[in-house]
């Protein structure tokens, strides 16, 4: 996995997907969180973002999806568990196939990664964001209409903030 952990924090590197079926969202929440997120995970080094994606959703949810457009890059500044981080994220548009029904469902995860822990995933629906502890925040309004083109992100803290477009900063 890319990632670089220094004295001054640590720098990751995300790839992940929004996957959308009828007004839904496919979501991931690890045991112990308190914020949902986008299916994904770190490419290892060498190893493409659609191909990392596609990894990721196979060995953590056994889904084979089809990777489509690149929907945003987001620079996200943040602090967890008192580790100050600089994540690189790209997010991308994928298709895969139904995990059935409109609840949780809950998948223990196994691998290198993992530490023991499972994972809730759920579809969500898009009316629905505006009040879920979604992370990262931008996420909640963006997702109603995704972009033409893509856009680049700036978070900075946890404040949502209004997205302007491409190249659009999020302080």
């Amino acid at each position: 996995m890319i990632q670089h952990d220094t004295d001054a924090g640590r720098f990751k590197y995300r790839v992940s997907g929004v996957c959308l079926d009828d007004g839904r969202i496919l979501l991931l929440q690890f045991d112990g969180a308190n914020s949902w997120v986008l299916p994904g995970g770190k490419p290892e080094l060498h190893e493409s973002a659609p191909d990392a994606l596609r990894r990721e959703l196979r060995e953590e949810l056994g889904l084979d999806v089809e990777v489509g457009r690149l929907l945003w890059v987001v620079e996200d500044f943040f602090v967890d568990e008192d580790i100050q981080y600089h994540e690189l994220g790209l997010i991308f548009e994928i298709v895969a196939g139904r995990r059935g029904g409109t609840g949780d469902l809950y998948v223990p995860q196994s691998g290198v990664e993992s530490d023991g822990r499972g994972l809730r995933v759920r579809w969500e629906p898009i009316t629905a964001l505006s009040t879920a502890p979604l992370y990262p925040a931008f996420l909640r309004r963006a997702l109603r209409e995704l972009p033409a083109e893509t856009t680049h992100i700036v978070v900075r803290g946890t404040e949502e903030s209004n997205l302007l477009g491409p190249s659009t900063v999020v302080r």
